[in-house]
């Protein structure tokens, strides 16, 4: 009995995937070996089939050119990374070389004032004078905390002869700061106490020895 051509048009996509019987498979091939209509459709569909399973060996080199995308593009991304750090790192370098080599923007960012002084014996009160950063020949016996810059603190260098007595005193004479002991090595935080718009006077007591302060 001969067999239809809509059957076969039927049983073609399972020719091709190669899952019906083996009495069909013949079927198809005699059918389409005589008729040019179903011939030409098992031909369109096979061109469009999707490919069989393939072996490790192809699909590493299918997968291959995509590896090599992908080492490409982390090799860019680390060296972008790198370059970054890089860049960061001598920016941050010439910023601290500006600051610490030139005054002015040293004075700006960094604003310290300095004092020494030196007791032959037990002394009772005695006004400091300071210098500002790097000039010492610019002193004064008033300070002023006039830059965002400054922390407010008074410090006691660890090298110094011992404990000192600290008196502050504004610009009008009143005591704003009164006896108050720092120790060698530490520091006074005055985010409290002072402001950045009065003047002060600084006096202090203490032992015999040589002492340097600053206020920071």
């Amino acid at each position: 009995m001969a067999i239809s051509c809509d059957i076969i048009k039927d049983l073609i996509p399972l020719y091709i995937d190669d899952v019906c019987s083996d009495d069909a498979k013949k079927a198809v091939e005699k059918h389409t070996a005589s008729c040019g209509k179903c011939r030409k459709y098992l031909d369109g569909l096979s061109k469009n089939a999707l490919p069989g399973k393939l072996s490790k060996e192809e699909i590493r080199l299918e997968q291959e050119p995509f590896k090599k995308v992908r080492v490409s593009n982390i090799i860019k991304m680390l060296a972008a990374v790198a370059l970054t750090a890089w860049l960061i790192f001598a920016v941050l370098m010439t910023g601290q070389f500006m600051v610490e080599e030139i005054q002015p923007l040293q004075e700006f960012f960094s604003p310290v004032y300095h004092s020494h002084i030196e007791f032959d014996e037990p002394s009772d009160w005695v006004t400091l004078s300071f210098y500002k950063n790097n000039a010492p020949l610019e002193t004064s016996e008033t300070i002023q905390f006039d830059s965002i810059f400054f922390d407010r603190c008074i410090t006691n260098h660890a090298n110094n002869s011992g404990a000192l007595h600290f008196r502050v005193k504004d610009e009008n004479g009143n005591i704003v700061l009164d006896d108050v002991e720092i120790r060698e090595g530490r520091f006074y935080d005055g985010k409290e106490t002072f402001d950045r718009k009065t003047k002060y006077t600084i006096e202090v007591s203490g032992e015999p020895g040589h002492y340097v302060i600053t206020l920071s």
